[in-house]
Parts: C-alpha cells; sequence; structure tokens
C-alpha cells in the first residue's frame, strides 16, 4: 500500500507545482502525466486480469467473448514487439491520452480533475485491472465532447473504436444520444425522480435476468456475482445529488456542463439497477468519469477560503475510499496478482 500512497503523493506534488509555478509549457503536469502511464504500463504480475492479458499476448490464444478490436491490437503489437509488456505500456497510454484529452476539452482546473481521477477507486485502479474496459471509458468521456461539437463522424469513428474493445459501448452510446438529445429539456426535478426511482431496483437481482439470456456464455457467472453495498450505494447517491443541487451555479460556464450533470445521474442510476451483480455495475464507470470535471467545477462556485476546504475534504474523503479499496485487495485470496503487492519490471 505504501507503494501506492506514496505514487499519489507525488502526482499531487507535481500537479501542485504545476499550478504553483507560472509557465506556459505545463511541464509538472506533463510529467505526472508520464508517471502514471509508466505506473500502470510497466506493472509487473499486478491486476486481476493481468496473467490473462499476457496469455493472450504470449500465445495467442483468445476466449470466445473478447473483442475483436482488442484482438487485433494484440496482434498488431506481437507483429513489432516481442514483449507482453508491450500490450500494458500501449493500453496505459492510450487509455490516459484520451483521459487527459477529455479532461482538458471538459474544464481548465485539469490537476483537480486529474488528482480525484485517480483517487476514485473505479477509476485509476480499474486502469490496472479491468483493462479493455478501462480504455474504451477513456475514449467514450472524451468521445461525447465531438458529439456535443457535432463532429458526428469523429464522433461515430472513435464509439466504434471503444465498441470493439468492449461490447458494453453499445449500452454506453445510446445513453450518449439520449442525453445529448434531452438533457438541455430535461428539468432537475426529473433528475432526483429517477434517482429515487432507480433505488426501487435494489430489490431486484438482474443477474438472473443476464442467466436467463446468457446460458452457456461467459457472462452466465453474472448470475451468482457479488452485490454492490448498500452503504456505498446511499453514499454514492447522496454525493450525486449534492453535486446536482449545486451544479446549477456552473451550467452557464461551459456548454458541455448540462450534459456532463445529467452523465452524473446516469452513472448512479446504472449503479442502483445493477447493483446486484458488481460485474455488472461497472458500466456505472462509464458515466462516473464525469463526475471528477463536474468536481472540479463545482469547487469554484465558492470564495477562495471556503473552495481550500472543499478541496481539502473531497480529497480526504476519496483517500479514505482509495485506501478501503487497497485494504479489501489486500484480504482478497481467491484471485492471483493483486493490486498489492505492486510490482513494477524496473523494482518491486
Amino acid at each position: 500500500m505504501v507503494t501506492y500512497i506514496l505514487f499519489i503523493s507525488i502526482i499531487m506534488a507535481l500537479l501542485i507545482l504545476n499550478s504553483a509555478v507560472k509557465q506556459n509549457a505545463n511541464i509538472f503536469q506533463i510529467l505526472a502525466f508520464c508517471l502514471i502511464v509508466f505506473f500502470v504500463g510497466f506493472r509487473f504480475e499486478t491486476g486481476y486480469d493481468w496473467a490473462m492479458y499476457r496469455n493472450f499476448f504470449e500465445y495467442n490464444t483468445f476466449h470466445s467473448g473478447i473483442e475483436f478490436g482488442y484482438v487485433f491490437l494484440i496482434k498488431i503489437l506481437r507483429y513489432f514487439f516481442n514483449d507482453y509488456q508491450s500490450l500494458f505500456l500501449f493500453t496505459a497510454f492510450i487509455t490516459y491520452i484520451f483521459i487527459y484529452l477529455g479532461i482538458k476539452k471538459y474544464t481548465t482546473h485539469t490537476g483537480i480533475a486529474l488528482v480525484l481521477f485517480l483517487l476514485i477507486p473505479g477509476l485509476f485502479l480499474n486502469s490496472l485491472t479491468i483493462i479493455r474496459q478501462e480504455l474504451a471509458i477513456a475514449i467514450t468521456f472524451y468521445a461525447f465532447s465531438l458529439l456535443v461539437d457535432k463532429k458526428f463522424s469523429k464522433y461515430l469513428v472513435l464509439m466504434i473504436l471503444a465498441f470493439s474493445i468492449h461490447y458494453s459501448v453499445a449500452i454506453v452510446f445510446f445513453t450518449h444520444l439520449i442525453v445529448w438529445k434531452f438533457a438541455p429539456k430535461v428539468k432537475y426535478s426529473f433528475y432526483y425522480l429517477l434517482i429515487f426511482f432507480s433505488l426501487l431496483f435494489l430489490k431486484f437481482n438482474i443477474g438472473n435476468l443476464v442467466y436467463y439470456f446468457a446460458q452457456g456464455a461467459r457472462y452466465e457467472f453474472y448470475q451468482t456475482g457479488e452485490s454492490v453495498s448498500l452503504l456505498k450505494i446511499l453514499i454514492l447517491n447522496s454525493l450525486a445529488i449534492i453535486y446536482i443541487y449545486f451544479s446549477p451555479r456552473i451550467i452557464d460556464r461551459s456548454k458541455y456542463n448540462i450534459y456532463i450533470v445529467a452523465f452524473i445521474v446516469m452513472n448512479v442510476v446504472y449503479l442502483n439497477v445493477f447493483s446486484s451483480v458488481i460485474a455488472l455495475s461497472r458500466i456505472a464507470y462509464y458515466f462516473k468519469i464525469f463526475e471528477i470535471v463536474l468536481v472540479a467545477q463545482l469547487l469554484f462556485i465558492f470564495d477562495k477560503k471556503i473552495r481550500v476546504i472543499a478541496l481539502f475534504l473531497l480529497v480526504a474523503f476519496y483517500s479514505i475510499l482509495f485506501i478501503g479499496a487497497l485494504r479489501v485487495d489486500m484480504a482478497e485470496t481467491r484471485t492471483e496478482n493483486n493490486l498489492i503487492p505492486y510490482k513494477n519490471v524496473f523494482f518491486e
């Protein structure tokens, strides 16, 4: 755990330096970006799916459910490189390129947004585990800005690319279109009603439906997957409601904000609906990532003193969640290649 805490601390220090030192090149921010790619891309035997992706590369064998785009990527990398590490490094690089582009597109407070991304367990830590979906999340995160900008061809190209990497993007595509079409027309009272209505799904086991429609497929195991804890659901829903309550004060600051608020709502709606199976609830991560840019902007509706206090409390809160996620990982004995201990090809 010490390695992760030290890593986060160094990144935060670099971003603080970037903000404090007046320079146009954002040298410290770029250095922080490179360090993140290094940490994720050069990991060794770290992450639940690490061995699976190593085997994909080394033995050129794939399970029936892996998406065609990622298979093609692996084959291309195998042609040019003879080291499976190239797969982890390239995936990390492309993932964080799109995350960085998305952050820059949606907010000017890039440092704060990046820190929040690192501290929210379902975002950064997943780039060490479910790497295909994390890459798809990064691509769709940036791609939506192109839809708002009415660059439809570029948007479709990126969404097709993301779909070829993770098929769950099909749900994201339709959600994008609904939000793009209706978010400017929706009243905030509807968002609150939608969240409360989605809580009714906590009584249902969506996993049973997956089993019914996917018998014999690799997704069949979702029927018996672990559920999201009720405490986590209540905390995340409460946070979303707080963010939505304050969001009218920043709506006019960017043409993207009205859609970002809608994605905050969709995040908890998908979480609530699919909460009976953790693996299914991951669809919410496609929209949770927008939380980092919304919160980064909400901080600046307050005066400097309150803003500093609010930022400190937020960092402390998300740090507790981050450490909590690592402690859960440390207690996990059913999997190999956990997040802890972190290993790197250059050090352990």
